[in-house]
């Protein structure tokens, strides 16, 4: 009796489904949490006629942020691309460094990942720091050598892996849970080279009778109809708006801490797991604090070409010379005389030249003042600030 005689034969597929789910999670094969987790991945067994150790070999569950997910291993992936007619030969596999060709329909791809595109992208940093799965060059071999894989393969050979997503597709990286993408609740490490596959989210929700039907009825070896997703991903950041932010960073000199707040606000840990939505929203707003810089460099600049404020010259003239002459006589006597020879009043100052005299008074050292022209001068670029950033935007 085969496998697929035995799937025929079930009279009540929904006492079957409940009967096989108790025993998949009772088991723990698949680091199930809790009975209707082990109900759906019997109805999967059922739809795709295969028993539970067979499910295994190509699919793992793992909880992640985002729910409970039935992933596929990437060499599960590989190799349903080359029962399709692909071919592939291994570049590069070390800790370094991954790279992988592939060749189907007359055409031949290379897809690479290195590990510092890694560390820029994110996936190895943890709750903790870097995830400890990162943390030796064979672990870190099979995590490069995951993601080469399942992007060449997607990008090659489609209809291997339709429906099917990494969680950093969406956005959504695991939880740091020490093991290479999620840690199965018996203990047992997933694998870093699985997919999410979003047609298998496993819920607690039981099957709806009808389903049930459809299962017991449905032909033997009969591929089963997928069901889309009831929503598309999100699209990602583009290349554009990844580097526009990081020039506007640089440019409005954002400190660090205000950008790892906004990322965290997003429930990210990079720019390159940031949606395109999230990324057009921080670019809108760095674009309005430049367009404010500007705006307060131009009214700056305009403020310290100006003359000296009545309160400056008063400053300077009540309070700052009565103390210099003193304190330091020869220094009353020569800033006397370089006004004089400059034919210059205190009023006639600008903005900037009263306060640096008033800055120079105050520390008694006037060589500065004295070596400069009282002439118009330019703004002085180091005069403008720029803007102090909220950690909430």
């Amino acid at each position: 009796m085969n496998d697929l005689t035995v799937y025929e034969r079930i009279a009540d597929p929904l006492a079957a489904v409940k009967s096989l789910g108790s025993a998949i999670a009772r088991s723990r094969i698949f680091g199930c949490e809790s009975e209707a987790q082990g109900e759906v991945l019997a109805w999967e067994c059922l739809a795709r006629r295969v028993p539970p150790l067979a499910l295994k070999e190509s699919y793992h569950l793992i909880n992640t942020g985002a729910g409970t997910s039935l992933t596929m291993r990437a060499d599960a992936m590989l190799a349903g691309f080359i029962r399709s007619g692909g071919r592939h030969r291994i570049i590069r596999r070390d800790g370094e460094a991954a790279e992988i060709e592939l060749t189907t329909g007359g055409q031949t791809q290379r897809f690479s990942c290195t590990l510092a595109e890694a560390k820029e992208a994110g996936f190895t940093d943890g709750k903790k720091g870097e995830k400890e799965n990162w943390s030796y060059p064979r672990q870190r071999m099979q995590m490069l050598w995951a993601r080469v894989v399942s992007d060449g393969v997607r990008a090659m050979a489609p209809q291997v892996c339709a429906g099917r997503y990494t969680p950093e597709d969406f956005g959504v990286r695991e939880s740091d849970q020490d093991a290479d993408v999620g840690t199965d609740v018996d203990g047992s490490h997933a694998r870093t080279d699985m997919v999410v596959e979003t047609t298998a989210v496993v819920t607690s929700e039981p099957v709806p009778p009808a389903a049930a039907g459809a299962a017991g009825t449905e032909p033997a070896g009969t591929e089963p109809a997928r069901t889309e997703p009831s929503e598309a991903a999100p699209a990602l950041v583009t290349d554009a708006q990844r580097k526009r932010i990081e020039q506007l960073y640089e440019l409005l000199a954002v400190p660090h801490e205000t950008r790892e707040a906004a990322l965290k606000k997003r429930g990210v840990n990079s720019l390159r797991s940031l949606t395109a939505s999230q990324a057009a929203e921080i670019v809108a707003k760095l674009e309005a604090a430049r367009q404010k810089l500007d705006l307060d460099a131009e009214v700056r600049s305009q403020q310290l070409a100006g003359p000296a404020t009545a309160e400056q010259v008063a400053t300077i003239k009540q309070t700052l010379l009565p103390q210099l002459s003193q304190t330091h006589p020869h220094l009353y006597q020569q800033l006397v005389a370089k006004m004089k020879t400059d034919g210059r009043k205190f009023a006639d100052l600008s903005f900037e030249q009263a306060r640096s005299l008033i800055e120079q008074l105050k520390l008694r050292n006037l060589e500065a003042f004295f070596s400069q022209s009282l002439a118009s001068q330019e703004t002085p670029k180091n005069c403008l600030t720029p803007p102090r950033f909220s950690s909430h935007w």
